[in-house]
């Protein structure tokens, strides 16, 4: 895959053209090693047969691959979402919408009040995925933050991003806590009716995260004694 730039006007655009993404939240979880992978093979054959579905993208929820992962998708010409993984400290102010659940798009609270320590830590491991990552043209959008867990000075945080790597999207945040900042306006539906993102002039819009759809599998499950949600 060859990434000569990514635009968007109500859209996203790969080499200068429209792209609709298409992709799946992955986690990724293994069996038998929970966040490890087994071997190389199963993290390819896992992109491959991702591929084959007929998925163009994924969104790595919350957690960092290694590097050969990331090697896959270039070569197999999957684009990647990567999420900074979050920090479950809520803090006052934005934190406070996380709990309504519902779409809202509210102004930036700055930076709160005695979390230096936490903030410092959590920008320099954001900065230092980037640092790490930013060579893998697979890769074509950051998001620092999820459905408001530890989120903080949402616009700072993307403008800084943005500024420390402008070849890329910014998605300040997926779902829930929205600001009036970034590239993408993303929201999330687990309703019985998709609710539709709304169309703005200034961000790309869309649905990053929808359903809950699960095919728990005899023999396959965690827990089988347990409810598996989706």
């Amino acid at each position: 895959m060859v990434q000569k730039g990514i635009y968007f006007a109500r859209a996203l655009f790969l080499n200068n053209k429209p792209l609709f993404h298409y992709g799946t939240l992955d986690q990724g979880w293994w069996p038998d090693g929970l966040h490890t992978p087994p071997s190389d093979d199963a993290m390819k054959y896992d992109l491959e047969v991702t591929k084959k579905m007929g998925f163009n993208m994924i969104r790595k929820h919350i957690k960092v691959e290694p590097d050969r992962w990331y090697y896959h998708c270039d070569r197999l010409g999957i684009m990647v979402w990567q999420d900074m993984p979050s920090v479950m400290v809520v803090f006052p102010g934005e934190g406070d919408d996380r709990g309504t659940r519902r779409l809202f798009v509210g102004r930036d609270h700055g930076d709160p009040p005695r979390r230096t320590e936490e903030t410092a830590q959590f920008e320099w491991e954001l900065r230092r995925m980037i640092d790490l990552h930013y060579n893998a043209p697979s890769i074509v959008i950051w998001v620092p933050f999820n459905e408001g867990w530890g989120q903080y000075s949402t616009c700072r945080i993307s403008n800084m991003v943005k500024a420390y790597d402008p070849s890329r999207l910014v998605n300040p945040v997926s779902g829930w806590s929205l600001r009036s900042c970034g590239d993408i306006y993303d929201i999330h539906s687990y309703h019985t009716e998709v609710t539709v993102p709304p169309v703005t002039t200034d961000r790309a819009c869309v649905m990053g995260e929808y359903g809950g759809i699960g095919m728990p599998v005899e023999g396959h499950l965690w827990n089988p004694e347990m409810r598996n949600w989706g």
